[in-house]
């Protein structure tokens, strides 16, 4: 796995390279955050992943270490903020796929908002020497990649919250 560098919140407001996606959802926001902020829960609703390990200690909250995986993609991840009931951070330490990123940081704020919580996912990243090689397929790629990831998420966030409300 390729080893990323150090990314904090200010990658976020980078415009060239972020992306967001954003959801209402018709819950609690007290409740969405409990399944937001359970990273071991993630992949009952992060609907993109296919596997998600946690690694070692703590296994909830800053310092917790994700095996994730998502297609091809294998990634390892760290929660690096956490804002109680409103706000996580993770920025990612590898990824299998060398040169293709050197940092890659997300957040997911969860908001009230009428009828519910407002549920956002911010990420930010930047090209490695792959990544910039190949930078007429990568950028438009990964941003598109991105987006659709953070959507399918967050309507798995909806849906899994539909589901156990029934329950």
């Amino acid at each position: 796995m390729g080893a990323l560098r150090d990314a904090d919140e200010t990658i976020l407001a980078s415009r060239w390279w972020r992306i967001e996606a954003s959801r209402a959802v018709a819950a609690d926001p007290g409740r969405v955050w409990d399944v937001v902020g359970d990273e071991a829960g993630w992949l009952s609703w992060y609907r993109p992943l296919t596997e998600l390990e946690v690694i070692g200690e703590p296994t909830t909250g800053v310092g917790t270490v994700l095996r994730e995986r998502e297609w091809l993609w294998r990634t390892t991840t760290e929660v690096v903020r956490r804002d109680e009931g409103s706000r996580i951070d993770l920025i990612t330490r590898s990824i299998n796929i060398r040169g293709l990123l050197t940092k890659y940081y997300r957040s997911v704020t969860v908001v009230p908002a009428d009828d519910g919580a407002e549920v956002t996912i911010t990420g930010a990243f930047r090209l490695g020497i792959l990544g910039w090689g190949l930078l007429p397929y990568t950028y438009p790629q990964m941003l598109g990649a991105l987006f659709f990831e953070y959507r399918s998420a967050l309507r798995g966030l909806e849906q899994h919250l539909a589901e156990t409300e029934r329950d």
